[in-house]
């Protein structure tokens, strides 16, 4: 748990928290009795923090709450998803194959395109089946 630091230097009024600054979207969790409630960060005209909370998905500005929060509040940044990270390193990895594929595609033989394409469809399949199914 942290506090948001509040600095000032030539540009303005700066944000951070737990020593890491702090940009206008990023989100964060602010503490509550219950539990943690996702927010994202934002200034409003005079530089001041303003919290947004969505009320619903896909339904634009009017569907969240702009919060202002007192200076006690205990926030922090998103807790990884460990599951998450681990198909995000599988897909760069993917990426960069399929890229020196397609870079140099005499380098490979039929067989190589043909695992790398399976080993596409696969991790696809595995993090994101919603995609295949439009495709």
């Amino acid at each position: 748990m942290a506090r948001l630091d509040e600095t000032h230097d030539d540009g303005g009024r700066r944000y951070s928290l737990a020593g890491q600054p702090l940009s206008c979207g990023d989100l964060l969790e602010v503490q509550l009795r219950d539990g943690w409630l996702p927010v994202r960060f934002e200034m409003d005209a005079q530089g001041y923090a303003v919290f947004y909370l969505p009320l619903s998905e896909g339904r634009g500005l009017e569907s969240q709450v702009e919060l202002r929060l007192p200076d006690f509040a205990d926030l922090r940044w998103p807790q990884e998803d460990v599951h998450a990270n681990i198909q995000v390193a599988k897909l760069r990895g993917l990426v960069e194959a399929l890229t020196d594929l397609v870079q140099r595609p005499d380098d490979a033989s039929d067989e190589e395109r043909a695992q790398a394409a399976a080993e596409a469809r696969a991790l696809l399949r595995e993090t994101a089946p919603r995609v295949l199914e439009a495709l």
